[in-house]
């Protein structure tokens, strides 16, 4: 199962955390926050521990548009999490 979940608030503490294990476990990780450098030291963290890569992005995501376009899915599942709580999004 090719399965992706986006990560709001990645950049540090349980995001970090977070995004780190589902990329470990081989899940398609999406890490978006507002501080894009924090972003980049941690798909590189990810890359040195052979994990899956973990794309970075500054997103919105009450922009629709956006998250289908930066996800590719349009009628398909998206999981996502920020901070210490997950949702299912259609």
């Amino acid at each position: 199962m090719n399965s992706s979940i986006l990560i709001v608030g990645a950049s540090s503490g349980i995001g970090k955390h977070t995004s780190l294990e589902f990329a470990k476990n081989n899940w398609r990780v999406i890490a978006a926050s507002r501080n894009v450098k924090l972003l980049n030291t941690l798909s590189l963290i990810s890359q040195k521990k052979k994990y899956k890569k973990i794309e970075t992005s500054k997103l919105d995501i009450t922009d629709e548009r956006t998250l289908k376009k930066k996800t590719g899915r349009d009628n398909k599942k998206v999981w996502y999490s920020k901070n210490s709580f997950s949702k299912c999004r259609n």
